[in-house]
């Protein structure tokens, strides 16, 4: 879990000695990405699906499976246990984006949103017509306050009529979170 920095409270005529503020770590740095010690970093996570998926059932929104970390500095996904889920580690508001690449089709459409606690979430959500190629659902800029432990998935839906794979071809499946403030 990350711990944002607390500025010392300024008083008039307050001299704080070099060692205090240091001790309190830099906000600035912090947001940047690293802590004054460089040790944690803000709490962001680039997570892949690198096997394909099948989406078994017409019309029946299932969660995307990542296998694939390519940056979580604040360990909020497993490749093990709920590999479909991010799990807050550090409570406050977090930008959250995915892409989800769904096999050629051309019947029905795809659907692609979050679901934050196991409950549809809309912030980010993207509904597209099936078209003769693969298709790309893509929910960006969702912004959305979880509380540590709170868990976002991303969800994929299609209406082929039959099974359909999401893909991880030309277009991986991922999934993007980055902590804001609190």
């Amino acid at each position: 879990m990350a711990t944002v920095p607390t500025p010392t409270t300024q008083v008039a005529g307050l001299v704080v000695p070099a060692a205090t503020i240091n001790s309190q770590g830099n906000l600035a740095t912090y947001l940047a990405g690293r802590t004054e010690s460089g040790g944690a970093r803000k709490p962001v996570a680039k997570l892949r699906q690198t096997v394909s998926q099948s989406l078994a059932t017409s019309g029946t929104a299932a969660a995307v499976l990542f296998d694939v970390e390519d940056v979580d500095y604040d360990g909020g996904h497993s490749t093990v246990t709920n590999t479909s889920r991010y799990t807050a580690q550090t409570t406050g508001w977090h930008v959250v984006n995915y892409t989800i690449g769904f096999a050629s089709n051309a019947t029905g459409y795809r659907q692609g949103y979050i679901q934050l606690n196991g409950i549809a979430n809309f912030f980010a959500y993207e509904i597209v017509p099936a078209v003769n190629g693969q298709v790309t659902a893509i929910g960006n800029g969702g912004v959305t306050f979880m509380t540590a432990g709170d868990y976002i998935e991303v969800m994929a839906l299609q209406t082929s009529g039959a099974a359909l794979n999401i893909t991880s071809g030309a277009v991986q499946c991922s999934l993007t979170v980055c902590w804001l403030s609190v």
